[in-house]
């Protein structure tokens, strides 16, 4: 399958920080972000591979039985040449699945991930 900016987000959402196992968490990683990447949130600015997955371990440590589901499609501007895009996201446990939500937003540049900045709404 071609990767799109849709697909991109889908995958960092489920693959990167939905994932607790770790070597399909780094694989996605350096399969989706440029290796110069940065990803924004409310704990700070987390540059470059091992950052990015450090946080999304984080996120997942902190979480236990928590799942990422998309909230609605993604919105998309330019290509994976040159692109950004937006997913909004719910992520709680099984019973209360809205939890928290948010909103991830990208910059795509040569087909991959340059800057991700995650939004909470609550």
């Amino acid at each position: 399958m071609t990767d799109t900016i849709q697909t991109l987000l889908r995958r960092n959402l489920h693959e990167v920080f939905g994932t607790r196992d770790t070597a399909r968490r780094r694989a996605a990683i350096e399969a989706l972000y440029d290796p110069a990447a940065t990803f924004v949130d409310h704990g700070g600015t987390h540059a470059g591979w091992d950052a990015i997955d450090a946080a999304a371990a984080a996120v997942q440590a902190a979480t236990s039985g928590f799942i990422f589901a998309e909230d609605g499609d993604a919105q998309v501007v330019g290509d994976l040449a040159e692109g950004a895009g937006r997913v909004a996201w719910t992520y709680g446990p099984a019973e209360d699945k809205r939890r928290v939500t948010g909103a991830d937003l990208v910059l795509i540049r040569n087909g991959r991930i340059l800057a991700l900045s995650a939004v909470l709404h609550r």
